[in-house]
Order: structure tokens, then C-alpha cells, then sequence
């Protein structure tokens, strides 16, 4: 997610799907997604693909060969859901990731000071202009303006 920019999501709906990624003439990966009924459409950086490649190895080896979304259960357990269902909230996974890579800061410490799930955007804006993407198509990828970008992330 962090190499995309697209947010994690809370609905079926919106769940990332294997099918919203194609690949370029070049050898390059788009992400298209509709959203609120206009489509969006993002670069993958180059960076991003041995990760995408591990995580359709690790579903096939689940068991999950023909699944549909790319962030899925790959196992059924009752208060999770099915396996092959979408995963849609990352909160506990978070928490768990960065308590284990001991970087996890409690709740009620100051936002700017934490990493949440939403950083992974900040992350993927930052990568895409040090790699010379254009402001102008990166805004519109993300669904928001060249001027909120350099408002917001001008001084990284």
C-alpha cells in the first residue's frame, strides 16, 4: 500500500483486487480503481513489485491461487472472517508490526510524533516525487491537488 498511495479501506466495496492492477507495454504496473464513481489511476513504482510478487506467492502457497483481493485472510478464523475474505481493517496488524519492530508509540501520544496507517501515503507521495513523478498526475492519482502535496510534504 505504502508503494501505491491508496488508502487501506473498511469496506468489501473498496477492497484492493488483483484485477484493479495491470501491467504496461514497458513492463510497468498501473492501479486503476473507481472511486466514488470517477477512476483513479496510479503508477506502481518499480519498488513496489517484488512485494506485490511476494504477496500473490504467499496466497498461492495459503492456498489462495485464484484469490481476488490482494489483502486477504489466509485462514478462516471466527472473529476475522473467511479465508480468502478481504481484510478490512489493518489497526491490530499495525499495532503488532511496530510493537515488533519496537517502533510502536502508545495512543494519546501526539500524531505527529507516531506512524499510522495513514503515513504509508506520505510515504508513497514523498518516493514519488524523489523519483520524478509529476505533481500534476500524482495529485490526480491520489484525488487530490499539486497544492495540497506541496502544502503538505514541500518540506521533506
Amino acid at each position: 500500500i505504502s508503494w501505491t498511495g491508496i488508502r487501506p479501506t473498511t469496506t468489501r466495496n473498496n477492497a484492493l483486487r488483483w484485477s484493479d492492477i495491470r501491467t504496461t507495454e514497458n513492463g510497468g504496473r498501473i492501479i486503476t480503481r473507481s472511486v466514488k464513481g470517477t477512476k483513479e489511476q496510479a503508477a506502481i513504482l518499480p519498488q513496489c513489485f517484488p512485494y506485490l510478487d511476494f504477496l500473490k506467492e504467499f496466497q498461492a502457497r495459503r492456498g489462495l491461487e485464484d484469490c481476488e483481493f490482494m489483502f486477504a485472510h489466509t485462514s478462516s478464523k471466527k472473529e476475522n472472517g473467511d479465508k480468502g475474505e478481504p481484510i478490512l481493517g489493518f489497526k491490530k496488524q499495525w499495532e503488532t508490526m511496530l510493537k515488533a519492530l519496537d517502533l510502536w508509540l502508545r495512543w494519546g501520544t501526539q500524531a505527529n510524533e507516531k506512524l499510522v496507517p495513514y503515513s504509508m501515503r506520505g510515504f508513497h507521495v514523498t518516493m514519488s516525487i524523489r523519483n520524478g513523478v509529476d505533481v500534476r498526475k500524482l495529485g490526480k492519482s491520489l484525488g487530490t491537488s499539486p497544492r495540497m502535496i506541496d502544502q503538505t510534504y514541500d518540506d521533506f
